[in-house]
């Protein structure tokens, strides 16, 4: 077959930079609510761990920021895959979405939780939480601090 992936990949960057930019109508009804993507992004004030989650299902880092996750905690954006990656990744591979998020609570429950719980079933803990509330089947990986980079993936 004469196409191959090195081809199938310059064909998707050459069509994606062909796309003209589509404006959006500013104009907001009473019937809509706003999301705010960088509500809860970047790093927050005292971050407990940070995690990736990978999924095939849901792409974008706001399927999991404003869930409700044991314990009350909070997640923010540290690094989410944009579109051109997620596209040289759908023809290299499978479709697979990988975000990265700072955890963090702000009450007095949440860090007793974290400090009764490893790392490892708090993961499964929030697998959970987003199961329950979404179509996502997602897998969080979270690890302390001082084991990630600034994009909060483990250090090489």
């Amino acid at each position: 077959m004469w196409i191959t992936k090195p081809f199938a990949l310059v064909a998707l960057i050459v069509v994606g930079a062909a796309v003209p930019i589509v404006a959006v109508d500013p104009r907001v009804t009473s019937e809509t609510q706003d999301y705010d993507d960088k509500e809860n992004t970047g790093k927050p004030p005292n971050p407990l761990f940070a995690c990736t989650v990978r999924s095939a299902r849901c792409k974008s880092a706001s399927h999991f920021t404003g869930l409700s996750y044991y314990g009350n905690l909070q997640l923010s954006t540290c690094y989410q895959s944009n579109r051109v990656t997620r596209a040289i990744l759908a023809v290299i591979g499978p479709s697979i979405s990988i975000n990265s998020f700072w955890a963090y609570c702000q009450d007095k429950d949440c860090g007793q939780y974290v400090k009764d719980n490893w790392l490892g079933k708090i993961a499964s803990d929030m697998d959970q939480s987003v199961r329950d509330q979404t179509h996502c089947e997602p897998t969080f990986l979270c690890y302390d601090l001082k084991d990630v980079n600034d994009n909060c993936y483990p250090k090489e």
